[in-house]
């Protein structure tokens, strides 16, 4: 058993690609660490991380991110900005005084830039804490106006009021209302499944990018459907690679194997290796 270990916490948590890719990363940096992944519900969160306060870090997906975050603020760990700011943390650093970091935004950010995304008219489609951070990426960006399509009418108000407190303009509406051929860029953030082509109208013809955070095959996929028609697909394989590399940096930082974020050509190396392992999966 490595020194080192860290591990994937959600719920659920058997399709996560995390262990690969990050096993895949660490040989890459020559690091003898160990990465698995734990079933851990919402309730239990608290109780799993006092049991295994000694590990490394652990990268946390659904239901967790929010818990993440008002644990935090419990117990007095640190937590940084975008975290703060979203509500939501994917990343839990080991050490003294632990650390809770988002680096969903930075994955969002960086998928995007590497289709050079149009952000002119951007639309959110989901409420949770997945879509919170597609909504900080996109005026990071520069997105002037992002609209808000959930299903519940509630969140996504809250949602827009986020999106106009960050200094963008937002209104909402049902899913089934997203027009999809007259925004720029579409960012789904439902998990896989969720939605069916009888679940909003096809235009024949559309130019629009869209990301889609759910990534588990089978099944309707709006990014697919929107590149037969013209579009560009983004796939939520390329955040999850993205935020992945920001968490390892954060880890490695932590435990003195880096002094500071990855140089241009490891960042590189980094993003090739993962690609490639996320391609056999």
């Amino acid at each position: 058993m490595a020194d080192t270990q860290l591990a994937v916490l959600g719920s659920p948590i058997a399709h996560s690609l995390s262990p690969a890719l990050h096993a895949a990363a660490y040989r890459t940096l020559g690091w003898d660490w160990e990465y698995g992944r734990f079933e851990v519900a919402e309730a239990d969160l608290a109780s799993f991380l006092d049991a295994h306060s000694g590990w490394a870090g652990f990268s946390l997906t659904m239901p967790l991110k929010t818990e993440l975050v008002r644990l935090a603020g419990q117990r007095g760990w640190a937590v940084d900005d975008t975290a703060r700011l979203t509500g939501g943390g994917n990343t839990w650093v080991g050490g003294p005084v632990p650390g809770v970091f988002n680096t969903d935004v930075y994955g969002i950010e960086q998928a995007l830039r590497e289709v050079r995304a149009d952000v002119s008219a951007c639309a959110v489609v989901g409420s949770g804490a997945t879509a919170k951070s597609a909504v900080l990426a996109a005026v990071h960006l520069g997105a002037e106006r992002v609209d808000v399509y959930a299903r519940s009418a509630h969140k996504a108000q809250a949602l827009a009021d986020f999106a106009q407190y960050l200094g963008a303009q937002s209104h909402t509406q049902a899913i089934g209302e997203l027009p999809l051929a007259s925004c720029s860029t579409v960012l789904s953030t439902l998990p896989s499944g969720v939605l069916t082509e009888d679940s909003l109208e096809l235009p024949e013809n559309c130019q629009t990018t869209v990301f889609e955070a759910g990534y588990a095959p089978g099944g309707f996929s709006l990014a697919r459907a929107a590149a037969e028609r013209g579009g560009t697909a983004v796939s939520g394989q390329r955040m999850l690679i993205h935020q992945a590399i920001r968490q390892i940096e954060l880890f490695g930082i932590a435990q003195g194997q880096l002094a500071g974020p990855f140089d241009a050509q490891t960042l590189t190396a980094l993003e090739e290796t993962m690609t490639q392992e996320a391609q056999t999966l």
